[in-house]
């Protein structure tokens, strides 16, 4: 009897969809669809997915636009979607997205979200699962609209990523983002309100949108702009590669984590001259195929007519 018991007992821990951190897997597809009209809405284009291994462990390590998630929604839905493997990418939250309890509650059982802790990641990675890290964290709130191709300085650059990475054994894959911040653009920032939802750092970044939305923070996220938006997913780099032999030397550590956040900057620096220049391109080919060909071929006065 005890036996039958043990085997139903195992069997049925085996039918659960539920992993330890209560993300169900029969509804992840459907939030994807959520991430399909993020990524549409944004017009979102992604070059080096195939960057993205096909299997077994990653770090996944981008700039962050603070509360605005929609880098992680559009690149969760390329993992998905666009890449042949169609893996699930899990992203580490802010440790206070609990506070927003259906929010929260949606992220961690539908999107695969995990509190952002090195325990956390390890157990993930140890599984053979992509995990997503944004360094900067909630430190991005901070940043102006005149800061959206800029990140946090070095010293507000978390390095906890790096010690996970070589405790693992996990190559790092750095994924840029650029555009994300335009979406909901900072206009100044606001302690009054940023005590009012105790955002970290005391401050909450207010918007356009944020006086539609009345404030509330997820709102807000709500109510993107339809601006061009455009991920970079870079090669994989090795912990050794970054100089990394012991994952409890604070200095390697250190060094290591401003390697990567150099090469993330870099890219943003590359991509934003990349679309400026392809937009002024653009903008004078649109400028020139407007004109009517009779335009082109003889002049005219100021006043419409032919010169004499």
């Amino acid at each position: 009897m005890s036996t039958d018991l043990t085997s139903r007992d195992a069997a049925s821990h085996m039918a659960d969809p539920f992993d330890a951190f209560g993300f169900d897997t029969r509804y992840f597809d459907r939030w994807i669809r959520v991430c399909a009209l993020c990524y549409r809405w944004l017009r979102v284009r992604v070059d080096g997915l195939d960057n993205v291994p096909a299997s077994g462990p990653a770090l996944l390590v981008g700039n962050h636009a603070g509360l605005r998630s929609h880098e992680a929604l559009s690149l969760q839905y390329a993992v998905r979607r666009l890449h042949p493997a169609r893996r699930p990418l899990r992203g580490l939250m802010y440790n206070g997205m609990e506070k927003f309890v259906l929010a929260g509650h949606v992220a961690t059982q539908y999107g695969g979200g995990v509190i952002a802790h090195p325990h956390n990641a390890a157990y993930l990675l140890n599984r053979g699962e992509l995990v997503l890290v944004y360094p900067e964290g909630s430190k991005s709130l901070t940043k102006t609209f005149s800061q959206r191709h800029l990140l946090c300085p070095p010293h507000r650059f978390g390095t906890g990523f790096i010690r996970v990475a070589a405790e693992t054994d996990t190559p790092i894959i750095p994924v840029t983002a650029m555009g994300f911040e335009t979406t909901i653009p900072t206009l100044y920032h606001s302690r009054l309100l940023g005590r009012l939802w105790k955002m970290p750092d005391g401050v909450l970044p207010v918007a356009p949108q944020t006086f539609i939305a009345g404030s509330h923070p997820m709102w807000v996220a709500l109510l993107p702009l339809p601006v061009r938006c455009r991920l970079s997913i870079g090669k994989p780099l090795g912990v050794r590669e970054l100089g990394v032999a012991d994952p409890l030397d604070a200095a390697s550590v250190t060094s290591a984590a401003l390697l990567v956040r150099r090469q993330l900057q870099r890219r943003l620096t590359a991509m934003v001259a990349e679309e400026r220049s392809r937009s002024l391109l653009w903008r004078t080919l649109e400028h020139i195929a407007r004109r009517p060909s009779s335009d082109r071929d003889s002049p005219r006065s100021y006043h419409g007519r032919r010169y004499s």
